[in-house]
């Protein structure tokens, strides 16, 4: 695989980024990646939404009040709103001149992690999300303070109920041992401090705020420091531990680069982290020109999320259903705002079980095949979800002028981490010595060498 086409897979989430990188070099590309717009609109499915406080509480209290029928209807209204803030976000992703930001914004979004079913009002997960957005190549530690103040962390981790005299230590368990050092780094007296310091922070309209009656203001001890500290102040304190760098460290590795990482690796990137002050831009450049230099192809198993947008790309499906896109990668295990646990998904192998490695190839014959009862059986199963799906006429670019050979090896660069000697002697057998790039069955045989090679387990890797 070319190096310029790998880390527009690890950088964004499919090649189109790759030339910008050949072109510009990394270093420039990753300025350019920093310096892009991040700024959003509201998406418009948040139009008549519950948003504030008191919004919430009429429409908790009419569907209190709804018969079965009527909280059905607000079931679905809702389920209506998540599906296509979903899409929004997935359409977002893949139309990013400069992607990373959004990839980044996914990592945080698995790191600190709040889901609909959880929280249930959708608009306080959109206000999570412009957290993770404004701090997303920020700096760490200030994102993790304002993280403590979402609406949608304080419900989906019971904070809302951690009250003076009735102590809940879901928020504070879990900012320790899942958003900041890692478990067993810590002692069971810190997480009682530190739910303390969270005792009274409630949800409120935009953000969550210390109610004074629920607040405790005894002296509290976290890591040896004494004080009647607040959430901000044991923050601080936490990110002077020495397991934080390291934490986060081996995450952001597994997320763009290696499913496995050495430990010398982990230290080596998580001491620079440190020294940058957990600012985020300086630490990601650092890790991403080291690691460009490196031949690191075929360390990571594919998302759901790369493997569709790189399929999509490759075929240049232009008129995605990203509705259609947001059922796929949920039924891939990667359910965007729904992730099975406060721990997110695991990633790695968990990528390629069985079911979901055929769920891959069946999409790949789908999308591959050019019968007009495949198209249209196609396009009857996308508007099953999203009525205005249009019909995908994918195609393969190829140089005419090129031999079987020469098309061979551009796919093979683009699409697989390595080749061995019975891969390539499988590639000829489909795509044989005395192809007619100009025959007008050709395309016919270059889909077919297509649907071969993102079926096999080298496609699955980057």
């Amino acid at each position: 695989m070319k190096q310029e086409v790998l880390w527009s897979l690890r950088l964004g989430f499919s090649r189109k980024q790759a030339e910008q990188i050949k072109t510009l070099g990394i270093e420039t590309f990753l300025e350019k990646s920093f310096a892009a717009d991040w700024q959003v609109q509201e998406p418009a499915c948040f139009e008549g939404v519950a948003k504030t406080q008191e919004e919430l509480k009429k429409e908790v209290l009419a569907a209190k009040e709804a018969a079965k029928e009527g909280k059905k209807l607000i079931r679905k209204e809702y389920k209506k709103v998540e599906l296509e803030f979903k899409a929004w976000w997935l359409q977002r992703m893949s139309e990013a001149e400069f992607p990373l930001h959004e990839k980044m914004n996914l990592f945080w979004h698995n790191h600190f992690v709040s889901t609909f079913k959880s929280v249930k009002f959708p608009y306080w997960i959109y206000q999570q999300y412009l957290i993770i957005n404004q701090h997303s190549l920020g700096n760490f530690k200030e994102m993790t303070k304002a993280m403590m103040y979402s609406n949608a962390m304080l419900k989906y981790l019971s904070n809302n109920k951690n009250k003076n005299g009735k102590i809940n230590e879901n928020l504070g368990r879990e900012l320790l041992e899942l958003f900041t050092l890692g478990e067993g780094h810590y002692t069971e007296s810190d997480i009682k401090n530190t739910a303390l310091s969270l005792a009274g922070l409630t949800t409120s309209n935009q953000k969550g705020e210390y109610k004074s009656k629920q607040k405790n203001n005894d002296i509290k001890s976290v890591f040896w420091k004494k004080g009647n500290f607040i959430i901000d102040d044991v923050i601080d304190i936490i990110f002077e531990q020495k397991n934080v760098q390291y934490f986060v460290t081996e995450k952001i590795l597994k997320w763009f680069v290696y499913d496995n990482q050495s430990k010398d690796l982990v230290k080596k990137y998580g001491d620079k982290f440190r020294e940058y002050n957990f600012e985020i831009k300086p630490f990601l450049a650092f890790i991403f020109k080291n690691e460009y230099t490196k031949n690191t192809a075929g360390s990571q198993i594919k998302s759901p999320l790369i493997y569709a947008f790189q399929v999509c790309n490759e075929l240049n499906i232009n008129n995605i259903s990203y509705v259609n896109l947001a059922s796929f990668i949920k039924n891939q295990g990667m359910d965007l705002f729904d992730q099975p646990s406060v721990k997110g998904w695991e990633g790695g192998k968990t990528w390629l079980s069985t079911q979901i490695y055929l769920s891959r190839n069946q999409l790949a014959n789908i999308l591959t095949s050019q019968s007009a009862a495949s198209q249209q059986q196609l396009i009857n199963s996308l508007r099953k979800a999203d009525p205005e799906a249009t019909p995908y006429q994918p195609h393969i670019q190829f140089d005419t002028q090129h031999k079987a050979k020469e098309i061979i090896k551009e796919m093979a660069d683009n699409l697989i981490f390595e080749c061995d000697d019975a891969l390539k002697n499988d590639m000829s057998n489909i795509l044989k010595y005395d192809f007619n790039p100009k025959d007008e069955n050709a395309e016919a045989s270059v889909f077919r060498l297509f649907n071969f090679l993102i079926k096999t387990p080298e496609f699955q890797l980057i």
